[in-house]
Parts: structure tokens; sequence; C-alpha cells
């Protein structure tokens, strides 16, 4: 079954390509019910898929739109959480050089 192109143009404003048309129709329809009631949703429903609704009437229920969450997980980065060593000694040895008036000590290696 190929997507209607209202329900597509929808799902690419409402950044949710994992929605179906289906899910789409039932949210939208919601919405509507909701700021216009039973009677005018048939209409402005066709109008908003269309693309031909008031600049307004598209904000306010795209606004009040209540989305299921996302069916796939969220996918964490891979990092690791230990900070990198590098950085950690030169601020190390740059602190204590401050600490001994900036002179550099040679270190004995026996």
């Amino acid at each position: 079954m190929t997507p209607a192109p209202g329900f597509e143009a929808l799902r690419r404003t409402v950044r949710r390509p994992d929605l179906d048309d289906a899910a789409l129709a039932l949210c939208l329809e919601a919405a509507l019910h909701d700021l216009c009631g039973a009677d005018a949703s048939e209409g402005i429903k066709r109008d908003i898929l269309r693309g031909s609704a008031r600049a307004d009437l598209s904000s306010r229920v795209l606004a009040s739109l209540c989305l299921p969450p996302p069916a796939s997980p969220l996918a964490m980065p891979v990092h690791t959480l230990e900070r990198p060593r590098g950085r950690m000694l030169a601020r190390l040895s740059a602190g204590v050089r401050r600490l001994r008036g900036g002179r550099r000590v040679p270190v004995r290696v026996e």
C-alpha cells in the first residue's frame, strides 16, 4: 500500500517517518475533534492533507497533535565515559610546575 501524498507531507512536517497513515489519521482526527468539534473536522482534515488550509489553522492543529512514542528503540552512541589521560596528565604537570615557581625539575630515573 502506497502512502497518500498528504500523509507523506504531514509525516515530513512532524519529522516522524515511523508513523503510518492510520496512526497519523487517528492523531489528526483526535486533534481536530478537540479543536473544532465533530462536525467541522472532516473538511478541515481534507484541507490540511491537501495543504490548502490556512496557515494559522494548520499551525494550531500541528501544535495540538498528540503523537505516539517512537516504535523503534533509541540508539545511544557508543563511547567511553573515561576522560582522556593525556589532558589530565598535562594539567597535573602544569600544576606541579606552577607550585614550584615555573621551574622545570629534572626527574631522575634509576
